[in-house]
């Protein structure tokens, strides 16, 4: 989703003349100390759709955990059905993606497995 890092500034305090103790105290920036990323839109399906449509075709669905702070846990996965990525819960895509398994040990491999082998039925 649209994102943009947020700078976490520093600041120092001085007065304004340091030979006078009673001078006005001044604040001054001195640098920036961290970022924290910031999430423009929610994750909701109306706004992945908007954003959807607007992809090149190189476009990928990755998903991919991240902390409090914003910084990646783990590594990214990438989702072959945009349904699947739309509709499922971030837990059950993640849990599918990251651990290796049979098709079948998942609740999406299982449904992948019966949608194919409805033709047999």
């Amino acid at each position: 989703m649209e994102t943009w890092l947020r700078p976490i500034v520093r600041y120092e305090s001085k007065p304004e003349n340091p030979r006078n103790r009673f001078s006005k105290i001044v604040r001054k920036v001195t640098g920036i100390s961290s970022e924290v990323k910031i999430y423009e839109k929610a994750f909701t399906p109306k706004a992945l759709d908007d954003l959807y449509s607007l992809r090149s075709p190189s476009c990928s669905l990755v998903i991919l955990k991240v902390d409090e702070s914003g910084r990646k846990i783990g590594n990214p996965f990438v989702i072959g059905k945009y349904e699947d990525f739309r509709n499922r819960a971030f837990d059950d895509l993640y849990g599918w993606a990251s651990i290796p398994r049979h098709p079948d040990q998942t609740k999406i491999g299982n449904e992948e497995t019966n949608n194919k082998n409805k033709q047999y039925g």
